[in-house]
């Protein structure tokens, strides 16, 4: 089951206090007045802790459920930036002095700093002024999690954090270049913009604890992917074969895929001496880095990525969410605050 987002956010905005809420909701299929109200009153409500992740909907069965086709990726886009244009307006329609609430004058708005912003793009328009004020941060503040130069061109204008994808330490520091060069060619400060690494962690005593655990769910699946785990390898992998390990002939003849970031860590697991289930559940061909283990392991994971410059923080998607957050941040985090970080 999914809630909306905005309604799950602003009920969890009343239970906390210092979290950051940010939401992704698609500049295809909505409207920017809507959309720019919605994303105000959660900054209201929240004390100023209210983000947008702006992204584009290319997926045709989400487009169904609007009764209607997803459009070229270069319309999209534009739309995309036409929609951010007219909500970054409508947030900033009251200027800074507008919300007086003087009491004893009865004045609560300045109404001459409050404009209507009349903007008319090609796909989207808006003629007037949100009826809310600011929050305590002014406005959202806007993620991007597109990929490609249509993406970054996004990010370069609009966003304070990108959502990267990245697999390996190099692919992330250059993405997380191109994010501050897109900024800086938008004429923004290069560190206006954070990238933010994906992470899909699964923490337990060791290894050996977590793969137990996802085999208990995960199990049933694993014969049908092991094609693909075999061509990231360029070896042919019989199901029947599942539970067993590679053989050493296998090992020696195994080449990773060039064109696959994430055929080194497989061989990688591989040559651990885990059988062909166990590599697969050690999230080899999730499209995320998937460290698992002790608290200290994942500590590890974070260190080197953060000071590698390959990210300025992490997303992150544990296995199991009311289990696996609660020990990434009863035993994690203070591993990470002893060594200053």
């Amino acid at each position: 089951m999914t809630l909306d987002p905005v309604v799950t956010l602003t009920a969890i905005a009343r239970e906390t206090e210092r979290i950051g809420l940010v939401a992704t909701s698609s500049t295809t299929f909505n409207e920017p007045y809507n959309l720019a109200r919605q994303f105000k009153a959660l900054d209201v409500v929240s004390h100023g802790r209210a983000g947008w992740n702006a992204v584009t909907t290319s997926d045709p069965a989400a487009a169904a459920n609007y009764g209607q086709a997803v459009a070229e990726r270069p319309e999209r886009y534009g739309r995309a930036h036409e929609m951010l244009q007219v909500v970054e307006a409508l947030w900033g329609s009251w200027g800074q002095d507008a919300w007086l609430k003087d009491k004893a004058s009865g004045r609560f708005v300045d109404v001459s700093k409050v404009q209507p912003v009349n903007l008319q793009g090609q796909h989207v328009a808006s003629r007037g002024h949100l009826p809310i004020p600011p929050s305590e941060q002014g406005q959202p503040v806007v993620f991007s999690a597109g990929g490609g130069q249509y993406g970054l061109t996004i990010a370069g204008r609009h966003a304070s954090g990108v959502i990267g994808a990245a697999f390996t330490i190099e692919d992330a520091r250059a993405q997380r270049e191109a994010a501050r060069e897109a900024a800086q060619e938008a004429g923004r400060d290069a560190d206006d913009v954070k990238y933010f690494a994906g992470l899909m962690l699964g923490v337990g005593e060791d290894a050996r604890d977590v793969l137990n655990r996802r085999l208990a769910y995960a199990s049933d699946h694993l014969p049908s992917r092991l094609p693909y785990l075999g061509g990231m390898l360029g070896l042919e992998l019989r199901s029947e074969r599942i539970d067993e390990p590679l053989t050493p002939q296998e090992l020696a003849d195994a080449r990773p895929s060039p064109f696959d970031p994430r055929s080194e860590r497989a061989l990688e697991v591989a040559r651990e001496g885990w059988t062909l289930r166990e590599v697969l559940v050690h999230g080899v061909i999730d499209y995320h880095p998937t460290p698992i283990g002790s608290p200290e392991t994942i500590a590890d994971h974070l260190q080197e990525w953060f000071e590698a410059g390959a990210c300025d923080g992490f997303w992150l998607s544990p296995d199991v969410h009311d289990q696996d957050i609660d020990v990434f941040v009863d035993e994690v985090l203070p591993i990470l605050r002893e060594r200053g970080l």
